[in-house]
């Protein structure tokens, strides 16, 4: 079993959700690539296993959902 809490796990597929939206009314050629990136991060961070390595990827996919945001119209 996974070293987050049910709680965690559906705040984090809320964070991937949102953040693939996000990613794909990016006002840029490089919206689709952005969205492979996220998958792509999301997957490897999948396995991570120790609270603080967990913490900082949600962190870090916060902060990117954040800029994001910014750059929508």
């Amino acid at each position: 079993m996974s070293a987050i809490t049910a709680m965690a796990r559906v705040h984090l597929l809320g964070l991937y959700r949102r953040i693939l939206r996000a990613g794909a009314k990016y006002p840029s050629r490089n919206a689709g690539r952005i969205v492979a990136e996220v998958k792509e991060e999301f997957r490897r961070d999948a396995s991570l296993t120790e609270p603080a390595a967990i913490a900082a990827a949600t962190k870090e996919a916060e902060d990117g959902l954040s800029q994001l945001l910014m750059f929508q119209t």
